[in-house]
């Protein structure tokens, strides 16, 4: 492991006439600091302290300290090559150095960075009104679900511009360094479909963050894809993910999600193409895709790539203060001729030794 990027500590007076000397620090980070502290996410953890994922994605950690004891910490995570989109993490000030400003400072070093590096909007969540409160006075606003948003001074436009249409798109593997621009097209208001995520459960109201993650992991295993759709000046303006279901019974079938901008509408079925085309690849015969039943738009979008309504399952969803069906909509690949994974693969199926042992019964006393 190389050694930690660090700058020289910013020195801020508190209210108590202490000073926090903020240091920002980068991946990979020494093992003698609490990798549980610095990030909260294990699916990713250990590569993102290791600095294996520096390739995709810019990690600056903003740690204070008082007296030379750490008083709080936190992060942004930004696209390594464009670094105009950030996503704000892992906010933590220790019991003892609470209601000094400490999170104030550090989450004010923290935007004055991601705006000095050309970032345009960041994103955060926080379910603490106290902390609202205090993202409030720094120029976040509430934004989808429990999320929030600052926008830097410049960038008033920035959906208008993020998604424009004109110009061409190309559709990519997702990396890392997505993560912040999942946050801009699945945080945004439009489509206004119910279901946002079928994958890791995002609704309508629900902010997408941890999301990216939980689903970019699970197309890490071999048994699913995460592809974007990306516009000019590296802007991701859709991405379908699918996931293959977990049980020998069902490896040939998989559960796909979408979401793309309005402006970009024509391209879903290239989307979903390319998707499917690389669910054949891995042994899948069937792609399964759930939509709300209100959201006709979306319907009509997976039906033009060749996905049909099979079956309903009325009064699935809550929406506001009704009720509406889910519609399962499948789509056929071609389906393999022996399965992708052998039976013994699977948690709690037969190994090969246990069939011998069981052909030949119990043992004599």
């Amino acid at each position: 492991m190389t050694g930690m990027s660090r700058s020289p500590a910013q020195e801020t007076p508190l209210r108590d006439g202490s000073t926090l000397a903020i240091e920002i620090t980068e991946p990979p980070v020494s093992r003698s600091c609490d990798w549980n502290r610095l990030c909260w996410w294990p699916l990713i953890r250990e590569e993102m302290m290791a600095g294996t994922l520096n390739r995709w994605m810019q990690a600056p950690h903003f740690i204070g300290r008082i007296d030379g004891r750490i008083a709080g910490t936190m992060c942004y995570y930004a696209p390594r090559d464009t670094r105009d989109v950030g996503a704000l993490q892992f906010v933590s000030t220790e019991e003892r150095f609470r209601r000094l400003g400490v999170a104030s400072a550090l989450v004010g070093a923290l935007v004055r960075h991601f705006t000095a590096q050309g970032g345009r909007a960041l994103y955060l969540c926080t379910t603490n009104p106290v902390a609202g409160r205090l993202y409030e006075r720094h120029g976040f606003r509430f934004h989808a679900g429990d999320g929030m948003r600052y926008l830097a001074p410049d960038a008033e436009d920035f959906d208008d511009l993020w998604f424009a249409g004109g110009g061409a798109t190309t559709i990519r593997e997702a990396h890392w360094g997505d993560l912040a621009r999942l946050c801009v097209l699945y945080n945004h208001p439009d489509p206004p479909w119910l279901i946002k995520d079928s994958l890791s459960a995002s609704f309508r109201d629900t902010r997408y963050e941890s999301h990216f993650v939980r689903v970019m992991r699970a197309a890490d295993d071999g048994n699913g894809a995460f592809l974007v759709l990306e516009a000019p000046t590296a802007r991701v303006v859709g991405a379908v993910a699918f996931r293959r279901f977990s049980t020998f019974c069902e490896q040939h079938v998989a559960e796909l999600s979408f979401r793309v901008g309005r402006r970009h509408f024509d391209c879903v079925a290239d989307l979903l193409d390319a998707a499917a085309e690389r669910a054949s690849a891995l042994g899948i015969g069937q792609l399964a895709l759930m939509v709300a039943a209100e959201d006709g738009e979306q319907r009509r979008l997976a039906e033009s790539a060749d996905f049909v309504e099979e079956a309903r399952w009325p009064r699935r969803l809550r929406s506001g203060g009704r009720f509406t069906d889910l519609l399962i909509m499948l789509r056929a690949l071609t389906p393999p001729a022996t399965p992708s994974k052998p039976r013994e693969s699977f948690y709690g199926e037969r190994q090969p030794w246990q069939e011998k042992q069981a052909a030949r019964g119990a043992p004599g006393p």
